[in-house]
């Protein structure tokens, strides 16, 4: 890459001096260190009384899952196979972690101006061998508007495979989980009571944006991106512990977003930064198909959808039972199930065209890196649509209307999610711009629904082509500006580190073009790209390998990049030879938990498969699914009912493996 000129480089320097002097003149306060539960999560038996599974519902928002709220599935018996096979210890019976509330500014200096503190949660698990020099890995969960609750797994996983010389840390960034939380709590819009629960509706947002605007005032600098790297920057270098460590920073989804902001600050004791499916911070507008505005999700979505029926096509089995050009098969379903002369038309019919609600259905199971197999056999039942065929997929899309039973108290924020995505990531378009991309795809998630109103109410606009007539109320809003010389432009690799970027190349949500954009745009020559062709989101969770009790190829990519000490030369990559292959064939008890028959393709429905409390399983697994998002959305990109009852699919078989115990596949959907 060509250098940059020198003007511009003096300029972010100038800013980012303002920006790494945030807390000058702050001491350093913390509550803490205490031990600590290393699940933050509470889930009572399914056989509780009944004022458990009342307190249940009532901290459980009342939303569908949706593409932005599915979270990462770091389970803490992930890497069991693994740690049985090499005769290690289970990190559960190993892990001691502590926690802490760190206090640091509301405002950092050169972001906003206010005296005030807040509280910045951290949990850690202090590394138990002795070595030359400390080393510490910190966590990033994504978002934005995510808690930390679901890096917890991940933390004792990595903890034990380093085999405990490394501290491991994870953070709540500011507005999230139990650091403070960007809520409006005096309108109680996110009050167990309220129409939709912790989720923010279009009517409450008005009312929401005001009493964030008597808090905070209109400019939301105070919970920007920058505002949250520099709470790290800070805990980083100040804590005792961190910033005598050489430390390795490591976010996945849009946490690789506030990681790289991170590296413009450049923290002198950090040696290593990992992104993980990756959001390019560069929106580039000489190539709009590598602008990766979250408004573009849906053209995102299908590109790889495409990619995906490609790969159909050059597979013998799923071209014979789709192909030769599956993709263009699956088109003229869609054409013919709009037309409404199938009985199967019924099966998936609702407010909207057929087409439409088996594209969203779609995009809910290619998230999955094992439901995503379901496709093929779904297209083939719906275009042949016999007797069995109306069965089976009647009987796949069923659902119990049990209530849920889990209890979560670590909540992400649908604010923040808006206080950001709208302030930097989000390019406005009107909801007929948007109908019309989604309607482009093969699969896509349908992102249309509301956004545009909503997206007027939080910039507070009622004027201008895009929001003219939209919104329901005129707002004063709850945006920020981004920094100039920051935003917008890629960080280059701080001269003490050195950078691991992962992709995968079934990555519907951060597809891997933009891993590629931002390894290509950063600065330096420290830097290792590695891809996994079949991967899907959060590829440290989606590299299974081709022999059973090996560990996943993302986890050993890892753990030699630490190992090594960020030396991308001397890393072992060798395991990507061994991942296993993509298939497109339905594994027996996959297609029986979730399609209730033995032979996805072909097989008649089995009654026996259909075991009551199962199904009312998946709806408690369903709703506890929302709590903690990957990308947080508002309800107002809820997809249709359909889409419930399609990751319903993945939950049912989910709880089928686990009844039997812990297995290497079920731990490798995200």
């Amino acid at each position: 890459m060509p250098s940059r000129p020198k003007c511009k480089m003096i300029r972010r320097a100038v800013v980012l001096a303002a920006l790494v002097a945030a807390c000058d003149g702050v001491n350093y306060s913390i509550n803490g260190w205490y031990q600590c539960s290393l699940n933050s999560e509470f889930t009572p038996d399914e056989a509780s009384s009944t004022v458990a599974a009342d307190t249940s519902r009532a901290f459980l928002p009342n939303r569908p899952p949706t593409p932005w709220n599915r979270h990462f599935d770091f389970k803490l018996d992930a890497l069991d196979d693994y740690f049985a096979a090499n005769k290690k210890i289970k990190p559960s019976q190993t892990v001691v972690p502590e926690c802490a509330e760190v206090q640091v500014p509301l405002c950092h200096t050169g972001l906003c101006t206010s005296s005030k503190l807040i509280e910045s949660f951290v949990k850690r698990i202090p590394a138990s061998s002795s070595l030359s020099g400390k080393k510490a890995l910190f966590l990033l969960q994504g978002g934005p508007g995510a808690s930390s609750v679901n890096m917890e797994g991940l933390m004792a996983n990595l903890y034990s495979l380093l085999d405990g010389q490394f501290s491991v840390y994870t953070l709540d960034h500011r507005g999230t989980g139990r650091s403070s939380l960007l809520d409006c709590e005096a309108s109680q819009a996110t009050a167990a009571g309220s129409p939709s629960g912790a989720t923010v509706t279009i009517d409450e947002l008005p009312f929401c944006l005001s009493d964030l605007n008597y808090q905070f005032g209109l400019d939301a600098s105070a919970f920007s991106v920058s505002s949250a790297a520099a709470d790290l920057n800070y805990v980083l270098t100040t804590d005792p512990d961190l910033s005598t460590s050489d430390v390795f920073v490591y976010g996945v989804s849009y946490g690789t977003y506030l990681v790289e902001r991170l590296m413009h600050l450049a923290p002198p004791n950090v040696r290593g930064y990992l992104l993980d499916s990756v959001q390019a911070e560069t929106f580039p507008s000489s190539d709009a198909n590598l602008a990766g505005y979250y408004s573009n999700w849906d053209r995102d979505y299908g590109q790889v959808a495409s990619h995906f029926f490609s790969l159909c096509d050059a597979d013998a089995f799923c071209a014979s039972q789709i192909g030769p050009s599956s993709q263009a098969k699956l088109m003229a379903l869609y054409e013919a199930l709009d037309k409404n002369t199938s009985t199967c038309a019924t099966l998936i019919a609702s407010t909207e065209p057929p087409s439409w609600a088996l594209r969203k259905i779609f995009a809910g199971l290619f998230m999955d890196m094992d439901n995503r197999a379901l496709i093929p056999a779904i297209i083939k039942r719906l275009g042949r649509c016999n007797a069995d065929d109306v069965q089976v997929l009647t009987a796949a899309l069923s659902v119990s209307s049990a209530s849920p039973s889990t209890v979560t108290y670590v909540r992400g924020s649908d604010m923040l999610y808006n206080t950001i995505v709208f302030s930097e990531i989000w390019e406005p378009q009107t909801e007929a711009y948007l109908k019309k991309l989604f309607a482009a795809e093969p699969i896509a998630s349908g992102l249309y629904d509301g956004i545009t109103p909503q997206y007027c109410l939080v910039v507070g606009s009622a004027t201008g082509p895009i929001c003219a007539g939209q919104a329901k109320a005129k707002t004063k809003g709850f945006k920020y500006t981004p920094i100039k010389g920051v935003w917008n432009t890629s960080a280059a690799i701080p001269p003490n580190a050195s950078v691991l970027v992962l992709s995968g190349g079934l990555d519907p949500q951060t597809p891997a073009k933009y891993a590629t954009l931002q390894f290509e745009s950063m600065l330096g020559d420290r830097k290792k790209l590695v891809h996994f062709p079949f991967a899907a989101h959060g590829v440290i969770n989606t590299t299974p390998m081709t022999l059973n009790g090996s560990l996943p190829c993302g986890y050993s990519v890892i753990a030699s990049f630490l190992k090594e000490d960020g030396d991308v030369r001397s890393m072992d990559v060798s395991c990507v030879d061994g991942v296993a292959p993509l298939t497109f064939r339905v594994p027996t008890d996959l297609a029986q938990s979730t399609l209730l028959t033995s032979d996805a393709f072909d097989g008649a429905y089995d009654p026996s498969l259909a075991v009551a409390d199962k199904k009312a399983s998946v709806v408690t697994a369903l709703k506890n699914q929302s709590q903690v998002p990957l990308i947080v959305v508002s309800a107002l990109f809820g997809l249709s009912m359909l889409v419930i009852l399609a990751l319903g699919l993945a939950l049912r078989r989910q709880r089928a493996r686990l009844q039997k115990g812990p297995s290497y596949e079920a731990d490798t959907a995200p």
